[in-house]
């Protein structure tokens, strides 16, 4: 991973309409430290390589109810819809 620097940090605040004092800047550096610090000690942990993702917090899914398309009322939001594309609601793209 690359070091942050204050470059880097106002070009990412510019793409999300972020407005930074100067000071903020280097308090943001400084938690960046703190965050890299952190991450580097999970390379410190025996058998990290080798474990796999935990893709749903439960262990088991069999509770939750089936969706029912019937009950949809998809066709009244896109009614209401200025822009619609592909049956999908198109909105402003806000950030880069």
């Amino acid at each position: 991973m690359e070091k942050m620097n204050k470059e880097s940090l106002k070009e990412i605040a510019l793409q999300l309409m972020f407005e930074l004092k100067e000071n903020e800047y280097d308090e943001l550096l400084k938690e960046f430290e703190i965050y890299n610090q952190q991450f580097a000690l999970l390379d410190f942990i025996d058998g990290i390589d080798n474990a796999s993702p935990m893709l749903f917090p439960y262990d088991s899914v069999g509770f939750f109810r089936e969706d029912n398309d019937a009950n949809s009322p998809s066709e009244d939001v896109l009614s209401n819809c200025s822009s619609i594309k592909d049956y999908q609601i198109v909105i402003p793209k806000v950030i880069k």
